[in-house]
């Protein structure tokens, strides 16, 4: 399958084209504008390249335009690590970033893996409409969830992607290991106190109790399971 992305980055200055020449899933458009009209981007995948031209500023501004209306994966190729700098990325909602310093193949595997996951969600959450949460339904255009009575709730990306994946495996278990590995690509800086930290604040959003969750469900020394309730 052919995936359609587009590189934020200076064709010139560019990495990605070496780095992904033999990765024939993609079929890369580079652009060097940083105020592209997001709202109107048919695109798989966006990957943004920290470059000299394209400041963190300016790839913040971009995720904030993504967030509110890209339903693909967004991913940043950085030239070293730096975790202040990773943080805020997640924090504004992306779904990885690789490194430039290594090698193609390593990065070709991951964009793969997260494109082919992706595919799959968005299939399942289509199908979803015949066995859904009837008081919770997911709107992938703006990464948002709507409750029973109407209330739109605006999700990050990470709690948008963890309330997915639970409604995905609606009433079975979802266990921190398939969380870690389907959310956050077996980073291995990524543990059970992250998951945790991020269900508190889903279910800050989404429940009325939190003492007495109705919807997302901790299963002991497991995981987390939505009910149908």
């Amino acid at each position: 399958m052919t995936y359609k992305s587009i590189a934020i980055t200076d064709k010139e200055e560019s990495q990605l084209k070496d780095i992904l020449s033999s990765f024939d899933l993609l079929d890369l458009t580079f652009t060097t504008e940083t105020n592209i009209d997001i709202s109107h981007i048919d695109a798989d995948l966006i990957i943004i390249e920290e470059i000299k031209a394209i400041s963190s500023i300016n790839i913040l501004n971009i995720l904030f335009e993504l967030r509110k209306n890209f339903s693909g994966l967004i991913w940043v190729l950085s030239a070293k690590c730096e975790e202040k700098n990773e943080i805020l990325y997640y924090k504004m909602g992306i779904d990885g970033i690789s490194y430039s310093d290594r090698s193609s193949e390593l990065i070709q595997l991951q964009l793969t893996s997260a494109l082919e996951r992706n595919f799959k969600k968005r299939v399942n959450i289509s199908n979803m409409s015949k066995n859904k949460v009837p008081s919770l339904n997911l709107n992938p255009i703006n990464l948002s969830v709507h409750k029973e009575n109407g209330e739109e709730i605006s999700l990050t990306r990470s709690e948008y992607n963890i309330l997915s994946l639970l409604m995905e495996n609606l009433n079975s278990t979802v266990t921190y290991e398939e969380i870690l590995s389907l959310i956050w690509n077996d980073d291995k800086r990524s543990n059970k106190y992250k998951i945790s930290n991020l269900i508190f604040h889903l279910r800050s959003k989404v429940e009325s109790d939190l003492k007495k969750p109705k919807y997302i469900k901790t299963v002991r020394s497991k995981g987390y399971m939505l009910k149908n309730s």
